[in-house]
C-alpha cells in the first residue's frame, strides 16, 4: 500500500504568490539525470567507498526581467545509494543547500508516529520570511550554482539519478 500526508493551506491573494519549478540533471546533457555509480575498488572499507559527481548550472538568465529567488530546493536521488546532494553558489562557494536522506526507525525523526523503519525522509532546503524562522531568499539572477551528489559505491548501481529540484518566485515590481 501507499501512504501519503497532503497539507494545504486556503489561497490568499494578499500572501501567495506564483512559483515556477526547475530541474536539471547533472549527469547527462542536464535533460537526463540517470548515470552509472562504478564500484568501489575490492578492499576498501566501505565508510571510504563514496563517488561524487558535479555539474555547474544557471537556473535564472542574469537579463531576467524580474529578479529571480529560490524558495525551496529538493534533490531527488535514489536510496540507499545517495548520500547527499549539495548547491553551491560556485562563485563565493556559499553553500546554497544541503540534502542528505533522513532514514526512519533511527530516532533521527523527531515526530515518533513518522519515524518508521523502512521509510526516508528527504527534508527540502526552504527560504522565506523571518517570522516564520527561515532564511530570506537567495537571489538566483545570473547565479552559476554548482551541484555535487555524493553516492556510496560499495557496490556498482545503474539508474542512480542526481536531479536538483528548485522552486523560484519572481519579485513584484
Amino acid at each position: 500500500y501507499k501512504k501519503f500526508r497532503i497539507y494545504y493551506q486556503e489561497y490568499d491573494p494578499s500572501f501567495h504568490k506564483q512559483i515556477t519549478r526547475q530541474d536539471w540533471g547533472i549527469a547527462a546533457d542536464g535533460d537526463h539525470s540517470e548515470y552509472d555509480v562504478p564500484p568501489c575498488k575490492k578492499g576498501t572499507p566501505p565508510a571510504q567507498c563514496t563517488y561524487k559527481i558535479t555539474g555547474v548550472w544557471t537556473p535564472v538568465a542574469a537579463n531576467a526581467p524580474k529578479k529571480t529567488r529560490m524558495v525551496a530546493a529538493h534533490h531527488h536521488c535514489h536510496a540507499p545509494t545517495c548520500l547527499k546532494v549539495e548547491l553551491y553558489n560556485d562563485e563565493t562557494g556559499e553553500l546554497l543547500c544541503g540534502q542528505a536522506p533522513v532514514y526512519g526507525g533511527t530516532g533521527a525523526i523527531d515526530l515518533p508516529a513518522y519515524d518508521e523503519p523502512g521509510y526516508i525522509a528527504t527534508p527540502p532546503c526552504l527560504w522565506g520570511r523571518a517570522q516564520d524562522g527561515l532564511e530570506a531568499p537567495p537571489l538566483m539572477n545570473g547565479v552559476r550554482v554548482r551541484v555535487e551528489a555524493t553516492t556510496n559505491n560499495t557496490w556498482g548501481h545503474h539508474g542512480e539519478m542526481a536531479l536538483p529540484e528548485v522552486t523560484l518566485v519572481e519579485e513584484d515590481e
